[in-house]
């Protein structure tokens, strides 16, 4: 999936060229500033086929070319086990937003993923069939994972980014609880806007 994406970011960052500063005032993405993100997309699990997601996140300027960001998402993997993930990440971006037009960029975070959903008497060990008008059992589950992934930003303003990423989501096995669970292996593309607050 990556060996594409990333052709065409190198190809990107070739071509990209640098913002006119005789054209454009100083580039807003400095030490310190503060950004608002927005974003909305697919998800993928793997066997699970492809449901939508969406999400945000608060971050600050480490410098101009990095940022430390807290993100919220949740995603929905369009299943016969219907499920909710939601995950609160801290994200490092690499970059050099608003000093080009067209900016590729490598992102990484780790954080806590939560999973619900209804159980499929299917896949339980319990074989008895639901009362009529029951709702089948739920699950939760609350594991830490991390992320990697590529993105791409489009300077639209001084302030505003449109962005577009890709990005590989997995969880450990253990549970935060202690117990041996599942891995959740997860794809998210998608898009979405970068505001820097004043």
């Amino acid at each position: 999936m990556y060996r594409p994406l990333a052709a065409i970011l190198a190809l990107v960052a070739i071509a990209s060229t640098p913002v006119d500063s005789k054209a454009s005032p100083e580039p807003a993405f400095m030490e310190g500033q503060s950004i608002l993100s927005l974003r909305v997309g697919a998800s993928n699990t793997r066997g699970e086929g492809t449901g939508w997601m969406a999400g945000g996140g608060l971050g600050v300027g480490l410098n101009r070319a990095m940022l430390l960001a807290m993100d919220l998402s949740h995603a929905e993997p369009n299943h016969e086990i219907q499920r909710h993930i939601s995950f609160w990440t801290l994200q490092l971006e690499v970059g050099a937003p608003f000093q080009h037009r067209i900016s590729p960029r490598l992102g990484a975070g780790v954080g806590v993923y939560r999973t619900k959903g209804m159980q499929s008497y299917t896949l339980d060990f319990d074989p008895s069939p639901l009362q009529e008008g029951a709702s089948p059992p739920t699950f939760k589950i609350t594991q830490f994972g991390f992320s990697a992934g590529l993105g791409l930003s489009l300077q639209v303003t001084n302030h505003i980014l449109l962005d577009f990423e890709a990005r590989e989501h997995r969880t450990l096995r253990r549970e935060l609880n202690g117990d041996i669970g599942g891995v959740l292996d997860m794809t998210t593309a998608g898009g979405g806007l970068t505001y820097v607050l004043r």
